[in-house]
């Protein structure tokens, strides 16, 4: 019996060390994404896609009198006359001139990932840092969505201290150089100073709360407020989210739902306190401040203009 036992344990020690080592490889491996990402960035041009056309003939030469206009991705090398060239040439330039767009991007660290915001002249305006995906050390997978709410997908590559190379999928390229090494990322993470929070007698605006008043926690039950949070905010972008019985929540992207999600990951479907995502998009914030509270409850929840939401408090 006492050898059965040896035995026993040996076996528990030998699969215990087994995990342990599996976990250590799992955590080891882990990709840690290059701190030179964080920084202001700037460019002042965009190579644009284009779908090139097939030349099934290639000219060479041209008689006396002409010139080569010599093949590129809109047209196939042909011959024209000489005030023709120049004219088609003055062209070109002005054409490359369009290419000619301001664009800064201003990316900050947080838990491994990256944060921040990103304006391309013509094409992505105000644009907040939605998801990240770190593919290795110096690369990464980002989604934008922009003032009008419309989603952009980014590939960035750190090709040095100081430049990053950038894909807009379906749009372009373009090479950014590094012009500050820290970025101001900080996005205020609360809700908007009308929301209203429900509490043990009436619903009150969130920005009149006091500490020790009492909300509505999970369980309608009552709890005391044991911290405020306020913060000034400077062209801040919130989130306009209304569901399907008609309730609308203006709340920052950072901002916790009672399930731990942050609400820039919501998508149209989605349910929320038991109800539908019908419309989302960011808008202009007009408040001076955004406010969030932390309830004494276990989960920390309290309802925003009848919605149970999380706290970002601790």
């Amino acid at each position: 019996m006492t050898r059965f036992l040896n035995r026993f344990v040996c076996i528990l020690i030998l699969i215990t060390n087994l995990f342990f080592l599996s976990t250590l490889e799992v955590y080891s491996n882990k990709v840690i994404l290059n701190q030179n990402f964080a920084g202001v960035w700037e460019a002042k041009e965009i190579e644009l896609k284009e779908e090139c056309i097939f030349c099934t003939q290639v000219v060479k030469a041209c008689p006396p009198g002409q010139v080569l206009v010599p093949q590129s991705c809109n047209e196939c090398s042909h011959c024209v006359g000489e005030k023709e060239a120049e004219n088609q040439k003055a062209e070109k330039q002005r054409d490359e001139k369009i290419t000619e767009k301001k664009v800064t991007i201003n990316l900050c660290m947080k838990e491994n990932k990256l944060v921040g915001t990103i304006n391309i002249e013509e094409k992505i305006q105000e644009g907040l840092i939605k998801s990240c995906s770190v593919i290795s050390e110096n690369k990464v997978f980002v989604n934008i969505l922009d003032k009008e709410s419309n989603a952009h997908n980014l590939r960035m590559e750190l090709q040095g201290k100081k430049e990053l190379l950038v894909e807009v999928l379906d749009y372009g390229s373009f090479k950014a150089k590094k012009t500050k090494a820290q970025a101001s990322c900080e996005v205020p993470n609360c809700c908007s100073a009308d929301t209203r929070v429900r509490t043990s007698s009436v619903d009150k605006r969130i920005q009149d709360i006091k500490r020790g008043d009492l909300v509505i926690s999970d369980g309608n039950k009552s709890a005391k407020i044991i911290k405020i949070n306020k913060i000034e905010t400077k062209k801040h972008k919130i989130l306009f989210i209304r569901l399907n019985d008609g309730t609308v929540l203006e709340i920052s992207p950072e901002h916790l739902t009672s399930n731990g999600k942050k609400f820039k990951d919501l998508k149209l479907g989605d349910v929320i306190d038991g109800r539908l995502v019908v419309e989302i998009k960011l808008k202009n914030y007009n408040y001076k401040y955004t406010y969030d509270i932390l309830p004494d409850s276990q989960s920390g929840n309290y309802f925003a203009n009848g919605v149970l939401i999380g706290s970002t408090l601790k």
